[in-house]
């Protein structure tokens, strides 16, 4: 029924806000799907036929040659000839000339007992000097045709030597010995330096006998200091007195 002017002022519209959000939404929702269905009637979808290649015919028509069972470098040299390349084997003893040299090989008892019972580390504790009297006793125990004992001795040295002694003859030049009395003086200055046997001179003045010790133990420790510092420069009646003076008065 229209509204007159008699009736008075019209009503006001309604202002109930989620009432205007839900119609608001449902206009926007309507407008929204007839665009998107007006867009998929306009706009046909695309398809792409350009043609690909299959991945198989990417793989080579035919195998590779396979590779060579080493590697040849430059002027036609393998990794190992090319990383040995100027290598040699330098000794720092150098053997004098022997006339029979078809014969030059050391006995096997030789060996073994310089494996067993003829080994020098540089150990601090270790005698030099025995250990070259005990080489000495082992080389003149046999003899070659043609050999002198001066090679026979530069020859079985190394052998007994091991650990730090070792390393120490395998770092001294090519050619630095020549002679085994050059060879013995330097593991000598090495391993029973001057300082050493003046500590071991000391002990001798020095000697004294401990208050458990028997006589016997106390002779050999007394003939021990006495092999290991030959250079005491001491008599035999010098030597006598220090070792009395060194007694406990029981004895």
């Amino acid at each position: 029924m229209p509204h007159t002017r008699s009736q008075g002022p019209p009503p006001k519209p309604p202002t109930d806000k989620s009432s205007f959000s839900s119609f608001s939404l449902k206009v926007s929702t309507s407008s929204s799907f007839a665009l998107s269905d007006s867009t998929s009637q306009s706009i046909p979808p695309s398809f792409d036929f350009t043609p690909r290649s299959s991945p198989l015919s990417s793989l080579p028509t035919s195998r590779p040659p396979s590779p060579p069972p080493y590697f040849q470098m430059a002027n036609n040299q393998t990794v190992h000839q090319r990383s040995t390349a100027g290598y040699t084997a330098n000794s720092p003893i150098t053997l004098p000339q022997i006339t029979n040299d078809k014969s030059w090989q050391i006995p096997s008892y030789i060996m073994t007992a310089i494996n067993n019972s003829c080994q020098f580390h540089g150990r601090d504790d270790e005698d030099a000097p025995a250990h070259i009297n005990r080489l000495t006793r082992l080389c003149n125990t046999f003899g070659i045709e043609g050999v002198n004992l001066d090679a026979r001795y530069l020859q079985v040295f190394p052998f007994s030597l091991a650990g730090r002694a070792a390393t120490w003859l395998d770092s001294q030049p090519a050619g630095t010995f020549t002679t085994w009395a050059g060879l013995r003086d330097a593991f000598l200055a090495k391993y029973f330096p001057p300082a050493k046997a003046s500590r071991l001179r000391d002990q001798i003045h020095s000697f004294r006998m401990e208050s458990d010790e028997p006589y016997h133990l106390a002779w050999e420790r007394f003939q021990t200091l006495l092999s290991r510092c030959s250079q005491h420069g001491l008599s035999d009646w010098a030597l006598v007195e220090k070792f009395y003076n060194g007694l406990t008065p029981r004895v």
